[in-house]
């Protein structure tokens, strides 16, 4: 559960304001890393900004302030410095999001956000930046990325969707860096699940439960 402190409102000072479900698989091959994400508010609120994945990259003085992005027309892949790789499997797409301000903080809390200690490129998938509120019940996202640490400057992640059935369960195919086929499957639900894995037949899922399959 997501939860805020300090002053939201007059005699409001902390509240519930998402049901956040995260599946992080790390594959065989040690170089992927695959996650998906889907949140829920467990009532109507007002979120301010809202960023999906939110991969932080540092961008100050000790690399000489200067990454070089590479993305595809459809947003779908995003290489940094050509050496690692952010894939959209499903969901929104990928974006590099510069807040102009150094907002990472490294020793304490700062009270002013624009005045931290290192500067950061945000990898995003869904970008909200205005305040925006959410019905209950209303998704705030639901995605599903992978992000690789690149064998070779040519590497791109060859992912999908798959579809299982079930209740807020979530499935992807990868091909990872050592050439084998990968099948995450996540339950994002409350209860037990029975899943249609096209073929592997059924795998049966806990609630909250993920499972790494390889083919």
């Amino acid at each position: 559960m997501a939860h805020t402190k300090d002053l939201i409102a007059e005699q409001l000072r902390e509240e519930d304001t998402a049901h956040i479900s995260i599946a992080f698989a790390a594959l065989l091959d040690d170089a992927t890393v695959v996650t998906l994400q889907y949140a829920v508010p467990p009532k109507r609120i007002h979120l301010s900004s809202v960023k999906g994945l939110f991969l932080n990259i540092p961008n100050d003085i000790f690399n000489g302030r200067k990454r070089t992005y590479l993305q595809d027309p459809d947003g779908k892949w995003l290489t940094v410095d050509n050496r690692l790789g952010v894939s959209s499997i499903y969901g929104d797409g990928i974006q590099v999001h510069d807040t102009g301000c150094r907002q990472v903080v490294i020793h304490r809390r700062c009270p002013y956000p624009e005045r931290s200690m290192l500067h950061a490129d945000e990898i995003v998938t869904k970008l909200q930046l205005k305040p925006q509120w959410y019905a209950k019940g209303e998704t705030i996202f639901d995605f599903g990325t992978a992000v690789v640490c690149m064998p070779d400057p040519d590497h791109r992640v060859m992912a999908e969707q798959v579809n299982i059935g079930g209740e807020l369960t979530r499935a992807v195919r990868i091909r990872g860096a050592d050439n084998n086929l990968y099948i995450v499957v996540a339950n994002f639900a409350d209860n037990h699940q029975i899943c249609e894995i096209p073929g592997i037949d059924t795998v049966e899922l806990d609630a909250h439960d993920c499972v790494i399959l390889k083919l």
